[in-house]
């Protein structure tokens, strides 16, 4: 009997592996068949799934973006106080710096790798995804949402091109306490 494969699962799980990989080597030094040898997939296996490398690339940013809204709206599982919210924003991203800085790794290289257009396209709407999350769920202003996002993307960046410069930790604790302090409670 043949093996029933779920194709949206399982291309979830060649991007997970593909994160890695990207953030590790960098997509412009990685080749399909590279690729395929660590995903442990026949190059045909992977290009069924994606008919191009850059494809791999795309999917994959799009595939963190919503996989990261997904996983914080299921921390905060329906909870309807501001403040829990806060505190399990904050400790998810507390936990989760090593993802967000292979996200932004993927990011530049994306940045490098595709036209302008498609890029800020790409970027607008995952900005915006995160945004209007921060905003709805944290009863926060658009422009407050806003900062916040930016705040975020630069600590991770600063935290990678300057890994002992700053604490993480410090720095998103005092995102938490400003967000405290201007939330609609």
């Amino acid at each position: 009997m043949p093996k029933i494969v779920d194709r949206d699962e399982y291309r979830r799980e060649l991007l997970d592996k593909c994160l890695s990989l990207f953030s590790k080597i960098g997509y412009g030094n990685v080749t399909i068949r590279e690729i395929a040898r660590e995903l442990e997939v026949s190059t045909g296996t992977l290009y069924h799934y994606f008919p191009t490398k850059k494809s791999i690339l795309e999917s994959l940013l799009e595939h963190v973006s919503v996989q990261g809204i997904s996983k914080y709206k299921s921390i905060i599982n329906g909870s309807k106080d501001v403040k829990v919210k806060i505190e399990l924003l904050s400790n998810y991203l507390l936990e989760n710096e090593e993802y967000f800085k292979n996200v932004i790794l993927l990011a530049v290289d994306l940045f490098r790798n595709s036209p302008a257009w498609k890029v800020d396209g790409a970027f607008t709407k995952i900005s915006l995804q995160y945004r209007s999350l921060i905003s709805e769920e944290l009863q926060l202003s658009e422009e407050i949402s806003k900062s916040f996002f930016i705040f975020l993307v630069g600590l991770v960046f600063h935290r990678i091109l300057t890994p002992d410069h700053i604490s993480y930790k410090t720095q998103v604790s005092m995102m938490r306490d400003l967000m405290l302090n201007v939330a609609v409670i």
